[in-house]
C-alpha cells in the first residue's frame, strides 16, 4: 500500500463495528486516519501505525486502548484517547503533543536519535515509563542528578527504566520509597 493517499470512507456507510485490532504499515503517503473511523469502529481497542509519515496525528478514538506508533516522523500529536492504557512509541521526533489520555498508565519510548527528553513527559501522567536512548543521553540523564533538566521530565512517574540502546547501559528509578541505581558509571570505569 505504498501509494495509498488518501482512506476514503463514506460517511453514511456502517462499517467494522467489531474491528478489534488494525495495523497501517507501510503508507508513506497516507496523510490522515479517516474522521468515520472514530463513528463506526467502535470496538478498536488496538491500534498499530508504522511507517506511515505523512500522518501528523491521532486523535479522538475513544475505544482504543493500545497504540503503536513506529517510524512516523511527521506525528506531532496524541490527544483524545480517553480508554488509552498503553502507548509505544519508537521513531516519532516530532511528536510534541500527548494530551487528554485519562487512563494511561504504561509508555515505551524508543529514539536512539534524541538529544534530551521530549518536555510532553512533563505533564504525562504514567505509572510506568520505559525508555531506549543512545548512551549519550543516558549518561547525560544519570551525570546531571536529581532535580536537573532531564529528571524534571519525569520524576513524577512511580516506576522508570531507562537502557542505552543495546541495553548495555541503564537506570532505574523508583519515586516511592525512592531508588535508583544504574551501572553507567561502572561501564564508564571498564572502558
Amino acid at each position: 500500500m505504498s501509494n495509498w493517499v488518501e482512506w476514503l470512507w463514506e460517511e453514511d456507510q456502517p462499517a467494522m463495528p467489531k474491528l478489534k485490532r488494525l495495523s497501517i504499515v507501510a503508507c508513506p503517503k497516507l496523510s490522515s486516519l479517516p474522521k468515520v473511523l472514530l463513528f463506526h469502529a467502535t470496538s478498536l481497542e488496538i491500534l498499530q501505525i508504522i511507517a506511515a509519515k505523512q500522518i501528523k496525528s491521532v486523535e479522538n478514538l475513544k475505544s482504543v486502548k493500545e497504540l503503536r506508533v513506529l517510524e512516523n516522523p511527521n506525528l506531532d500529536r496524541i490527544s483524545n484517547l480517553p480508554n488509552l492504557s498503553f502507548i509505544r512509541i519508537r521513531d516519532c521526533p516530532n511528536l510534541k503533543i500527548l494530551e487528554n489520555l485519562k487512563f494511561f498508565h504504561r509508555m515505551e519510548l524508543s529514539d536512539i536519535q534524541m538529544e534530551t527528553l521530549p518536555e510532553y513527559l512533563i505533564t504525562t501522567m504514567l505509572e510506568k515509563l520505559t525508555i531506549w536512548c543512545k548512551d549519550e543521553l543516558l549518561v547525560k540523564i544519570t551525570s546531571q542528578g536529581i532535580g536537573d533538566t532531564e529528571w524534571k521530565k519525569f520524576e513524577h512517574i512511580p516506576l522508570v527504566k531507562i537502557y542505552s540502546n543495546d541495553q548495555s547501559l541503564y537506570a532505574k528509578y523508583r519515586k516511592s520509597s525512592f531508588s535508583f541505581n544504574t551501572n553507567v558509571d561502572q561501564q564508564n570505569q571498564r572502558n
